[in-house]
């Protein structure tokens, strides 16, 4: 049995060895090459910047577009931007967009925007307010 071992050291045999920026180590890699431990799909992380990341199931592309040029524009105009990220390769990018990320104390996302459940509220109260305009010419 697992005895009194604490939760997180069970989970820590669970998953790969890892460095500090969150990139699998040499021996992670052994690990799972060996079968001796697995990833488990649900704890994979985003590297990079939350705001560039790829267009999610409930988000609409164009509202995204839209929203990721319009934070750009806004966070330029306000001078929140810090030094763009470059690197060799998309890996090494990502990296360095995450640190510039991690190195940013406050910024305008209106990614939220592109939600689709997010446009729920709005589409709603105009349909309301669409319905009682039409009451309204009908029977007022």
């Amino acid at each position: 049995g697992l005895g009194n071992q604490d939760i997180t050291e069970i989970e820590d045999v669970m998953a790969p060895d890892r460095d500090s920026k969150g990139l699998l180590s040499d021996r992670g890699r052994r690990q799972i090459y060996c079968g001796s431990v697995k990833c488990n799909p649900l704890d994979v992380r985003y590297i990079g910047d939350p705001l560039l990341s790829r267009t999610k199931s409930y988000e609409i592309p164009l509202l995204v577009d839209l929203a990721i040029y319009a934070s750009h524009y806004l966070n330029k105009r306000l001078g929140f931007v810090p030094a763009t990220a470059s690197g060799d390769d998309d890996l090494t990018q990502h990296i360095h967009e995450m640190e510039l990320y991690q190195n940013t104390s406050f910024r305008i996302n209106l990614r939220f925007l592109a939600d689709i459940r997010f446009m729920i509220v709005p589409a709603a109260f105009y349909a309301a307010s669409f319905v009682r305009s039409c009451v309204v010419a009908l029977f007022g």
